[in-house]
């Protein structure tokens, strides 16, 4: 009993010390990932003032607006959830597979077969998405040059009569980053399932190996090897698996009620002892 409250006491603190960390992480995340884009689109636009002129013919208006404005924001994202997982997904999976190893070799060796298959898919999601984000993001260019040049002249439009046309311009360039982005996210969607798969595919397995393991373990012991009736004899017993299938013997029963097989398996089992 007291091992149950120092560990539980343990875990407690281990608890509270977690609920602290992931409050401080909370509140220290996105306030560093703001900073961290405003910082990088300063230096960004710092960065286009000394351009030259075969820069700026290289780089158009609407590529720059890009640049400082949604790839800016893509990347404060990225990195607010970096600061979230980067430090707490490993530390996590370093210790459950320590645990793990430490309580079974043969079972853990499943999560060892899992990770390779996972990551291939992964890696196979990541290479047909990163082409289709690529290209949603040079159609963001066209949308704000689209968007730059009706604009500037919007004067040559009315006096033309040309809404219409710019309209149907706009409509079409974002219709193609609707389907675009939309296929990309499908892709990206995929990743859920394929884990929760793996992750049940382990549980599956694990359930499986661990019931064709023998219910005798060297490290849990009976307090009495010569007394079977005890709730957990079958599970922690480990010094004579006849004492373990005992209360299973079938035979013809006494009155006592007792096994008259069973009996005699405990008689072989006293003189072994």
């Amino acid at each position: 009993m007291a091992a149950v409250w120092k560990f539980g006491a343990f875990l407690l603190l281990l608890a509270a010390f977690q609920l602290a960390t992931g409050v401080l992480a909370a509140r220290i995340a996105p306030r560093a990932s703001v900073g961290f884009g405003a910082t990088l689109r300063e230096d960004i636009y710092n960065n286009v003032q000394t351009f030259a002129f075969s820069n700026i013919d290289k780089f158009s208006t609407a590529s720059i607006v890009t640049r400082l404005t949604t790839d800016v924001t893509n990347v404060q994202n990225a990195f607010q959830m970096l600061m979230r997982m980067a430090i707490r997904s490993p530390v996590m999976l370093i210790f459950s597979m320590i645990v793990s190893f430490r309580i079974s070799h043969d079972i853990s060796m499943t999560f060892l077969i899992i990770l390779p298959i996972l990551s291939v898919a992964l890696f196979f999601i990541i290479r047909s998405v990163f082409p289709v984000f690529t290209r949603v993001f040079r159609t963001y260019d066209e949308l704000n040059n689209v968007v730059q040049e009706n604009v500037r002249g919007i004067r040559v439009v009315k006096s033309f009569n040309q809404e219409q046309h710019e309209i149907r311009k706009f409509g079409a360039i974002s219709e193609r980053i609707y389907k675009d982005f939309s296929k990309g996210e499908r892709l990206i969607t995929l990743n859920a399932p394929l884990m929760q798969s793996c992750i049940y595919a382990c549980m599956i397995i694990i359930s499986w190996l661990g019931d064709r393991q023998p219910p005798c373990t060297h490290q849990l012991r009976h307090a009495d090897p010569l007394e079977p009736d005890d709730a957990v004899h079958g599970l922690c017993h480990a010094d004579d698996l006849a004492l373990v299938r005992a209360p299973h013997c079938r035979g013809d029963r006494g009155k006592d009620g007792h096994s008259k097989s069973g009996a005699a398996c405990h008689g072989r089992a006293r003189r072994r002892h």
